[in-house]
């Protein structure tokens, strides 16, 4: 295995966040307007994207109820944080039908943690587009049940891949997103690092999270915000970076995550979610880490919603997340 690769399975497994290694890090935030604008749509056959045809106008009505939603969600962080029910937390929300955006907390960076798993999923959708074979394509697990990439996970998938145990890519990528198997994701990068080296480190820089002076993907310590993910489920919504297929399989699949204690626990079930959730435990500090990410599909009216805690107490963390996807639903989408 590559270095690149090597240095972000170990942290990404160990949950070693070393926040100076973030001082090594110039991000280049590119132009992303290709990959990550809303306003002008075409109608699409498949169900969970709306490409584009034109690029954003950046004239952003900001309403009295988006005004209000915002400084409901400003209390809402407050009173967490002085009930030390989390350290900080930070909040993007958008409208994704040409509407406006809130974004709490933008100073803050956290470690993305299994929140970039998306990489991976967007990577081998890619490269299907020009070879769908790929998605056939059989990986033995070499990695057994009490490997350190499963054993440390704070919160524990309900299926992990068996040891010994032939999986196709396509497979593995739905237990990557569905359960969050650390070993499925495991796999995929080994697979990706051995066939097709660089293409991993590609999708993230086109994202822009590599400096022009480093080959390697900073995966430890804090170093994005809700907002800056966003850009990912802003892709696939938009079809902007997948071929429009790939799009809406990779977040259909996003909708069948086991994980329901955060953004979806406070939503009607009728309403689909497509989301991803990260996070990390740092044992030398107690200190915890736990996002959830992801877009909204509210009758007529989806949103991105991506919410990112520091904390010391998970189950705390998870609740405020409710919270927080609560306030959006009942303030911004029944009040209108």
């Amino acid at each position: 295995m590559s270095k690149p690769f090597l240095n972000y399975t170990i942290s990404f497994a160990l949950g070693i966040g070393i926040a100076s290694l973030f001082s090594f890090f110039i991000f280049q935030k590119k132009d992303l307007g290709q990959y990550i604008t809303t306003d002008t749509h075409s109608k699409s056959e498949y169900r969970y994207i709306n490409p584009l045809l034109s690029c954003e106008t950046n004239h952003l009505e900001q309403s009295i109820n988006i005004q209000d939603l915002n400084l409901k969600l400003e209390k809402l962080v407050k009173s967490n944080i002085e009930a030390n029910k989390i350290t900080n937390a930070s909040i993007y929300f958008r409208d994704l039908n040409n509407g406006p955006w809130i974004f709490t907390g933008d100073s803050e960076k956290y470690s993305p943690a299994s929140l970039f798993k998306i990489t991976v999923l967007l990577t081998y959708y890619r490269l299907a587009g020009e070879n769908p074979e790929l998605l056939q394509q059989s990986i033995l697990n070499k990695l057994g049940e009490d490997s350190s990439y499963s054993e440390l996970q704070n919160i524990k998938p309900s299926q992990i891949i068996e040891p010994d145990k032939n999986y196709t890519v396509e497979e593995l990528i739905e237990r990557m997103i569905r359960y969050s198997d650390n070993l499925a994701h495991e796999s995929l990068v080994n697979y990706l690092d051995q066939n097709y080296p660089g293409e991993l480190n590609k999708t993230v820089e086109t994202f822009g999270f590599v400096s022009n002076d480093s080959e390697e993907i900073p995966y430890d310590g804090d170093f994005v915000t809700p907002k800056e993910y966003s850009s990912f489920l802003r892709a696939l919504y938009n079809s902007s970076y997948l071929s429009q297929k790939y799009s809406s399989k990779a977040l259909e699949i996003m909708t069948d995550s086991e994980y329901k204690e955060g953004l979806r626990a406070k939503v009607p079930d009728n309403i689909e979610i497509a989301h991803k959730f990260g996070e990390r435990g740092y044992t030398n500090t107690n200190a915890k880490q736990l996002h959830d990410c992801g877009i909204i599909y509210a009758e007529n009216k989806p949103y991105i919603l991506c919410v990112m805690t520091k904390g010391q107490d998970f189950t705390k963390q998870s609740n405020f997340i409710k919270s927080v996807s609560q306030t959006v639903y009942e303030n911004y989408i029944l009040a209108n």
